[in-house]
């Protein structure tokens, strides 16, 4: 296993020399391509980004300036929030629709908001029409698509006090969505937990935010219904300092991590030229 510092705005994670679960990233296909997202933190409507071949999707404002968009690229309002579901957060593309998390000013150890404790997440078609929409307990933070299951993985409460649901479309109505709580035997999770990644072969990734402690985990590697229905066993991966790691800055040199926030990750697609299979991660408290 390898790891590079690329400095300022992300940390990466090189996992092509691993083994077992780690070392998964190899074989991401065009599907995975098309999940990729980047997301823009604005705050009150989301807005679409259409291309050929593909959409992505940002989180966006009415009255906030629209992101710069590349040659070839178009952005247009996709969703508008309501007065009960407002600051938009994560989203994720699964069998051809997409799902936005609102986070309704619910706190991020789940505190209540101006309407309760809930979140609210919205399933859509790409022409924007609600399809369905579901009210998690907590402030959800990461949603991420297991495409072999069809399901959503949902977790909630970034800093603590955080939980997982799995959001299950198919389902029949009132049995959509299931709460799960961690067990974490090995101390994998020391605040809270962020964004979600499921990579080809159902392995489960999630952010360890907040993190207690300048060497805790960084990374949770997640079994869901394990050991039993109902819970999600998380083991460690990489520590927060991890070091020495390559800086990609700086080739021939190395570095020490210093993460003190891990947030959103992401499994970099194949039409990248760098980083193809690669996991991504930032840390948003320190700007890595």
């Amino acid at each position: 296993m390898m790891f590079t510092c690329l400095g300022p705005s992300l940390a990466r994670l090189d996992v092509r020399a691993g083994t077992g679960a780690r070392s998964a990233f190899h074989e991401l296909g065009d599907e995975m391509a098309l999940s990729f997202v980047h997301t823009v933190s604005w705050r009150a409507t989301v807005a679409a980004i259409s291309a050929a071949g593909g959409l992505a999707v940002a989180t966006g404002s009415a009255s906030a300036a629209l992101p710069n968009v590349p040659p070839g690229f178009s952005v247009k309002q996709f969703a508008v929030g309501s007065s009960t579901t407002s600051k938009p957060d994560d989203i994720v593309r699964l069998d051809g629709h997409l799902f936005v998390a609102w986070q309704n000013g619910v706190g991020p150890q789940g505190e209540p908001g101006p309407n309760g404790t809930t979140s609210t997440v919205i399933e859509y078609d790409d022409a924007g029409h609600v399809l369905n929409q579901l009210a998690p307990t907590g402030r959800v933070d990461g949603l991420g698509a297991d495409r072999a299951k069809h399901v959503v993985y949902l977790t909630v409460n970034e800093d603590a006090n955080s939980s997982f649901y799995v959001l299950d479309p198919g389902a029949p109505a009132g049995s959509q969505l299931r709460h799960l709580t961690y067990n974490d035997p090995g101390g994998a999770i020391s605040g809270g937990t962020d964004a979600v990644s499921v990579d080809p072969r159902g392995n489960v990734y999630l952010s360890a935010s907040n993190p207690a402690a300048v060497d805790s985990n960084a990374v949770a590697l997640a079994k869901v219904d394990s050991p039993s229905v109902g819970q999600v066993t998380v083991s460690k991966t990489f520590a927060d300092n991890s070091g020495p790691v390559r800086d990609g800055n700086h080739p021939g040199s190395t570095t020490t991590l210093a993460l003190t926030d891990p947030d959103s990750n992401a499994l970099v697609p194949e039409a990248s030229p760098r980083f193809a299979h690669d996991f991504v991660l930032d840390s948003q408290g320190d700007g890595k």
